[in-house]
């Protein structure tokens, strides 16, 4: 619920609200960092949620919530956020490759998940500039 009214805070033609919307999804650790140090715990986190919760009721409302909000700011944003490719890595990683594999109480969702994936990588690539990225 609370993803689905941050995502109606985050109108498309608010560049300023979006960056502020960002700013905090990086500050609540939503999408928390995978320790580094080797060990296997997972955060307790948007991914938690998919993997954990969500999977076992076979309904995924939360990381579709998610995903539109995602959609939505890309929409919104003039730049690319400091923390997208965690996101890619999640959308791509955690919903898109699981997708065919997991279960749902019903098809619909299974749909809505994969254009919405499809939707953010699609964005994701319309904004991706070459020249922003250092290559040395």
């Amino acid at each position: 619920a609370l993803l689905t009214a941050a995502r109606a805070f985050a109108p498309i033609s608010n560049a300023n609200l979006a960056e502020q919307v960002w700013k905090f999804l990086e500050n609540s650790k939503l999408l928390a960092d995978i320790p580094k140090d080797g060990s296997n715990s997972m955060p307790i986190d948007i991914r938690y949620q998919l993997a954990e919760v969500e999977a076992r009721a076979e309904e995924y409302s939360s990381t579709l919530a998610f995903l539109k909000l995602l959609n939505r700011l890309l929409m919104s944003s003039q730049s690319f956020h400091t923390m997208l490719h965690s996101y890619v890595r999640f959308v791509r990683e955690s919903v898109l490759a699981t997708l065919m594999s997991r279960g749902y109480k019903t098809k619909e969702q299974k749909w809505d998940l994969a254009r919405e994936c499809l939707t953010f990588l699609e964005l994701t690539l319309q904004n991706f500039r070459i020249d922003d990225i250092n290559l040395e």
